[in-house]
């Protein structure tokens, strides 16, 4: 089901229709949270923990380039992603 809901989703990305898109997302996010009952895990703590992931490895990437004194927001989304990588092997 997550993967039928995925697929209308990206249907109406190509359309650009704001309220279908909605929909669409509200579906999937609903059989993702159903997905996680049958597998008798909690959404909310999957969630939180995912959030807590971005969080350290987001930091870390503000730490590196704070360090090499470069400017987030002058760095290339090529050295961005070398950097997430990283923290990702770094913080797991």
């Amino acid at each position: 089901k997550v993967t039928e809901e995925y697929k209308e989703l990206e249907e109406t990305l190509s359309v650009g229709e704001k309220e279908n898109q909605e929909h669409e997302l509200g579906d999937l996010l609903f059989s993702l949270t159903s997905l996680t009952r049958h597998l008798n895990l909690d959404a909310e703590s999957a969630l939180r923990k995912a959030n807590g992931r971005f969080n350290a490895r987001f930091r870390y990437i503000e730490q590196n380039l704070l360090n090499n004194q470069e400017d987030l927001y002058e760095t290339s989304p090529t050295r961005l992603e070398e950097l997430w990588q990283e923290a990702k092997r770094a913080l797991g």
